[in-house]
């Protein structure tokens, strides 16, 4: 489990990924990279450059629901934002090393509430998936 009050981009972002994986080694990797490009299109539809470089928009991934100024951002932030972060992460490490650490955060956190910090400790990879979460990484 995770903390969807606090941490909603967990279980969002890892539904996305999963859904992504599933088309991708089935067959349908045209629609994969359609729904990944859909992602980043919704994510800086919503977040353009200027106004993440000067601070006007939140782009943060650990907050609270009551803390999304609508459902644009929630869904830029908690679905989006997380299924580009996880095929970054899969373009550096590879899909097998990838897919090996999030069943290893799985299990570690199998039956259990999990934050982001949880995450991030379990899977490795700090700075990285800490720059996605924080908000610092410009996507």
């Amino acid at each position: 489990g995770t903390n969807q009050i606090g941490d909603a981009w967990l279980d969002e972002g890892l539904a996305e990924y999963s859904t992504y994986l599933f088309l991708a080694e089935n067959g349908y990797g045209n629609i994969a990279e359609n729904m990944l490009l859909s992602a980043k299109a919704g994510y800086k539809s919503f977040f353009d450059l200027p106004s993440v470089i000067g601070g006007e928009k939140n782009t943060a991934m650990n907050r609270n629901l009551k803390d999304f100024s609508g459902e644009l951002e929630y869904v830029a932030i908690c679905y989006d934002k997380p299924l580009i972060m996880f095929t970054e992460f899969e373009k550096s490490v590879g899909r097998k090393k990838a897919v090996l650490r999030l069943k290893k955060f799985r299990a570690i956190y199998d039956g259990k509430i999990a934050r982001s910090d949880d995450f991030i400790r379990s899977v490795g990879y700090g700075d990285f998936f800490g720059s996605y979460v924080s908000g610092r990484v410009v996507i």
